[in-house]
């Protein structure tokens, strides 16, 4: 399917089919009523896709997963093995070292970059995201909780909080030209009347 340039991959290809493609400058957010609802793998899957499959750029601020787990899950998703198999695994068996090694070289070059500072600010976000967008060319950034998130604690409440976040979201996808990806871990309504896209796994 052919995008038009102010647009990029869903990374899967029958929800390309239904949504064209993530429209850059635009904030989407991935949400669930569950509180194992998925959303992690659904995010890491498109960025997975992105940058193997199209070689587009991405950005994944991981706030819950220390850079260990994350490229373990990465490894574990690429080779078909689970993490637990991953963590208990030691060479000698051929065949596993096989697809260890496989998805080992295929992830290695990647142009995925992934920052897991704790506690980030909306603030930080913004000035790292615009880092990496100028050395990189990143074209999709996302954010893994954006419930971990913190900044403008003086709003005056938690939703007033929340609902300036978005906006500074919001506005870091428009004047940087990115699709901006955030995971909401607790389904706020107050997310779903200001942004461009929401997605709710069921």
């Amino acid at each position: 399917m052919r995008l038009s340039e102010s647009m990029i991959p869903t990374g899967l290809p029958p929800l390309d089919e239904i949504m064209k493609g993530w429209h850059l400058s635009n904030l989407i957010v991935i949400s669930s009523r569950y509180r194992r609802g998925g959303r992690t793998m659904l995010a890491m899957t498109i960025a997975r896709n992105l940058t193997i499959n199209y070689h587009i750029p991405v950005a994944y601020f991981s706030l819950k997963m220390s850079n260990v787990l994350f490229v373990n899950r990465l490894i574990a998703m690429e080779s078909g093995c689970t993490l637990s198999e991953l963590k208990s695994y030691m060479r000698g068996d051929k065949e596993f070292d096989k697809r260890i090694d496989a998805a080992v070289g295929k992830l290695r070059d990647i142009p995925l970059y992934v920052d897991n500072t704790p506690d980030l600010s909306i603030f930080d976000f913004k000035s790292k995201l615009k880092g990496l967008v100028e050395e990189h060319g990143i074209k999709l950034a996302i954010i893994d909780y954006v419930q971990l998130m913190h900044g403008h604690e003086d709003a005056g409440g938690w939703e007033q909080m929340w609902e300036k976040i978005i906006k500074e979201l919001k506005d870091a996808a428009s004047e940087l030209g990115v699709a901006i990806i955030a995971l909401d871990k607790m389904n706020r309504t107050i997310f779903k009347d200001d942004v461009r896209n929401c997605f709710e796994l069921i």
